[in-house]
């Protein structure tokens, strides 16, 4: 059935009025507030029967959910007047949705063929479709660098960048067309409003982002209590997948009474204005204060995730801080090299230490099992200038003095 006519003036002509219409109830607009663009509760009615679904909305059910839509009250809806009664009843249902069941839905796993919505572009107000750019490789360097090029570019006197950490499916609510931007919680510390973390604090996350390992004294800072809960394993571990980043006044962001005690990275925007904009019911940050947004996973979690993972076994291994292992160009350490051959293998074959150019493992004595761990990093890699492998026994064999002659030791297997 055609049921894309509800406004057409054409069908509206055709239909009946109702002759059970009741005085002062749905279908009694006057003669005086009905114009082209409005209909009725009898055109209303028989616009539900036309779609074949007046058996599921008939009677006194129909008449309250046209009470409903009907905002003034006049008897009578128009087209924006549906929309905002359209936009409210999805925002309640929406807060009122069951959480539990949710988390449950977001932990059960896809079906074959069906993959995870994700959102790939979004649109600015004045500025039109934006593409979601991958932040998922950045060092800290790079983060620092990027934010720093980014807020010159977009935010005015008096203004600061601020960042929003979301997942997919809130995401794609943000940016939609019934959307106003980042909706204002109603409930929570300091009784709610949106929360905005400084730049600095959401980089302190970031080299561990993508492996769900945010550092210790971070997560009760970002998260709070809730901090597990966007690890690997737990509910909201999509709540970390992008990063929405916005302009806010800086004296918004400098506002002592709105610091959550306990957790001084994070402000809470009051639901007031100039804060925020009232709009439908709510408080929003409007889409036109977003200045980018990243993800902060990739498309291949699973990579992401082995990345992180292999990122920070190396770091540990060669007793160094991971951004300073990302902007590493030399390393000197023949038993180390060896010891984090695999890592370096496969952070090499998926492009990750682009840097380092200069492997120093003389006078280890690394042997043969030696070499042969490290010949699958040397292989992979495509920013290696320099192996020194001096005096490391990669035959099998060294040399030593004894009763004044050099001998030769140990059993060849090169």
């Amino acid at each position: 059935p055609d049921c894309m006519g509800l406004f057409s003036s054409i069908k509206r002509a055709a239909r009946k009025p109702s002759s059970k219409a009741k005085p002062g109830g749905p279908g009694t607009a006057s003669i005086e507030t009905l114009t082209q663009d409005t209909i009725t509760f009898d055109d209303f009615k028989a616009e539900v029967a036309a779609c074949g679904l007046d058996a599921d909305w008939g009677g006194a059910r129909l008449e309250k959910l046209f009470a409903l839509l009907d905002l003034d009250g006049n008897g009578a809806l128009d087209v924006d007047e549906l929309k905002r009664a359209a936009r409210q009843l999805y925002t309640l249902l929406e807060a009122l949705e069951d959480v539990p069941a949710k988390q449950a839905a977001a932990a059960k796993p896809a079906a074959a063929g069906t993959p995870e919505a994700k959102l790939e572009k979004w649109q600015h107000p004045s500025k039109g479709w934006q593409t979601v750019e991958s932040a998922a490789r950045w060092t800290a360097g790079e983060w620092t660098k990027n934010m720093a090029a980014l807020a010159k570019e977009a935010c005015g006197e008096g203004e600061r960048l601020a960042c929003h950490f979301t997942g997919d499916a809130s995401a794609l609510l943000i940016f939609s067309d019934s959307s106003h931007g980042l909706r204002a919680s109603t409930a929570g510390q300091l009784e709610g409003g949106v929360e905005p973390v400084p730049p600095a604090a959401a980089r302190d996350g970031l080299g561990a982002v993508c492996a769900r390992r945010l550092p210790q004294r971070r997560r009760p800072e970002l998260w709070g209590e809730k901090a597990a809960d966007v690890l690997t394993a737990g509910p909201d571990t999509d709540k970390i997948n992008l990063l929405i980043v916005v302009k806010v006044q800086q004296a918004h962001l400098d506002d002592p009474e709105r610091h959550v005690p306990g957790r001084d990275a994070i402000v809470i925007l009051p639901r007031r204005e100039p804060e925020l904009t009232s709009a439908d019911g709510h408080y929003w940050l409007p889409k036109a204060q977003v200045a980018k947004v990243y993800r902060l996973a990739g498309d291949d979690k699973a990579l992401d995730i082995a990345v992180a993972k292999h990122m920070h076994d190396l770091a540990v291994a060669w007793s160094i801080d991971e951004a300073a292992l990302a902007a590493l160009t030399e390393f000197k350490g023949g038993e180390l090299i060896v010891e984090g051959a695999e890592h370096l293998a496969f952070l090499w074959e998926n492009g990750c230490l682009s840097k380092l150019a200069t492997l120093d493992a003389s006078g280890s004595r690394i042997g043969v099992e030696g070499g042969k761990a490290l010949a699958p990093a040397i292989k992979a890699s495509a920013s290696l200038t320099s192996v020194s492998l001096d005096n490391s026994n990669l035959s099998g064999l060294w040399g030593k003095f004894e009763g004044g002659s050099r001998v030769t030791k140990g059993t060849y297997d090169a």
